[in-house]
């Protein structure tokens, strides 16, 4: 029953996060590229997701042209989410009041070493951050928006992992040769017990033609 919530949450969700963002996103633009591994997950080792949409995905994302653009990492509680690199904070958006009416909906962009990391759909930001301040890795960013029912306690963000254009301008990529080799095998064993109820399609975290990027 709990799982059936838990789609019907995530499927809310995503409707109500398809509304273009003022961040523009520049679509993946393929090419060979040389994964630089420096990130480390946005989230810590007490704080790990129960479930992941991963990238790629067609069914819950099918008018989009490549599939699902990020990781949604989903969680049975409310986490800090941390900065996965030393960098600035490129831009902090708000969407007003959520789908739920409990509060507003942020996005913030975070840029370093020539990257930017999106944390889309967040309930709260941490008062440490502004638009233009630096952050350390580790640093909160802010906290996953709730989905569902409040009794369920369920929360989710959408993040995203590109090559960083200027402005609010990215190349979205493939984030996982990018962690750091010790938080790739963190986040490939997460995913290993994640909750997602298609793996037999698309059994990676980067499906399509994100796999090789």
């Amino acid at each position: 029953m709990r799982t059936a919530v838990l789609i019907a949450s995530i499927m809310l969700f995503v409707s109500c996060q398809s509304a273009p963002s003022s961040m523009d996103k520049a679509e993946q633009a393929g090419g060979n590229r040389v994964a630089v591994p420096i990130m480390i997950l946005p989230f810590s080792s007490e704080n790990e997701p129960k479930g992941i949409i991963p990238i790629g995905e067609t069914t819950r994302h099918p008018n989009d042209m490549y599939g699902h653009v990020g990781l949604d990492f989903q969680f049975d509680y409310q986490p800090p989410l941390v900065a996965v690199a030393d960098g600035i904070v490129v831009d902090i958006i708000s969407y007003g009041e959520g789908h739920s009416g409990t509060g507003g909906v942020f996005d913030v962009a975070i840029g370093f070493e020539g990257f930017m990391a999106i944390y889309s759909g967040l309930a709260a930001v941490s008062d440490e951050i502004s638009i233009d301040g630096k952050v350390i890795k580790g640093q909160i960013i802010g906290y996953p928006y709730p989905v569902g029912p409040p009794e369920n306690g369920w929360h989710m963000t959408h993040w995203e992992f590109g090559e960083y254009q200027g402005g609010r301008t990215f190349t979205r990529l493939c984030p996982v040769p990018y962690f750091t080799v010790q938080e790739q095998d963190r986040l490939k064993s997460i995913w290993q017990i994640a909750y997602y109820d298609e793996k037999d399609k698309f059994p990676d975290l980067c499906n399509g033609i994100w796999r090789n990027y």
